[in-house]
């Protein structure tokens, strides 16, 4: 489910991906919470890389490997943090109002530090 693309939306996995975490809340709280936080945390990374890093080429070809690296890096970062944030947060947001949240923190600023 997290890999399904919202229509035309950039990284349009996000907001599946946030449902999908919302209905897997007492999990991330057996997990992510817990010592096997680092493990989970590289599993979430490289899924997260491939995704970001097809979708980012997919909106951005043709762009420099150093760029995409770069950017890459930097939204799955983000995206952790703000996973990390909404589920130990005690006012949480939807999946929907997150997402939001974090295309408008991410964009235009990404589209113009790739396109550059």
């Amino acid at each position: 489910q997290a890999g399904r693309a919202q229509g035309d939306e950039p990284l349009g996995f996000t907001l599946p991906f946030f449902r999908h975490l919302a209905s897997h809340r007492r999990i991330y709280e057996m997990t992510v919470a817990r010592e096997s936080e680092a493990s989970v945390e590289r599993h979430v990374k490289r899924m997260l890389t491939e995704l970001v890093r097809r979708d980012l080429r997919h909106r951005h070809a043709p762009v420099s490997a150093t760029r995409l690296d770069l950017a890459t890096h930097y939204v799955v970062g983000a995206l952790w943090s703000s996973f990390i944030w909404w589920m130990e947060s005690a006012q949480p947001l939807s999946p929907e109002d997150l997402n939001a949240v974090f295309q408008r923190l991410s964009f235009p600023g990404l589209e113009a530090a790739v396109a550059a």
